[in-house]
């Protein structure tokens, strides 16, 4: 099981990838956005880990989001999940703008708010 730091390494990595899959935004708009999901999810898996919460399964990690981040968190992590499910699941055309618009805002709103509980904590 990964600790907080290997899955803020990882968010990390993930954000690399990010700048790469920005450059070709047209051709991996369905995996820019499975890779911001999994990079919100590092973040998140970051700070549930200071809590000593290490879910297992996604009916876990759902559990412990509802119980441990605001509203306002849970619901920018629920746009990415779904987007990242339908490109993966639905295989459906992913709008740049909408990355521009709600899902890189969503990210960064993400990881400001989950950096700041863990500092909180330190």
């Amino acid at each position: 099981m990964a600790d907080k730091d290997e899955h803020l390494k990882q968010a990390h990595h993930n954000e690399e990838f990010l700048e790469y899959l920005r450059e070709n935004i047209s051709i991996y708009a369905d995996w820019y956005t499975i890779c911001i999901y999994y990079t919100a999810l590092h973040y998140i898996e970051a700070y549930l880990d200071i809590l000593f919460q290490h879910p297992t399964n996604n009916f876990e990690r759902d559990r412990d989001i509802k119980q441990y981040l605001d509203k306002s968190t849970r619901k920018k992590f629920r746009l990415l999940k779904d987007v990242s499910e339908n490109a993966r699941y639905n295989i459906i055309d992913i709008n740049v703008e909408g990355i521009d618009k709600e899902f890189e805002p969503a990210l960064e709103f993400i990881k400001n708010n989950i950096n700041e509980l863990i500092n909180s904590h330190m």
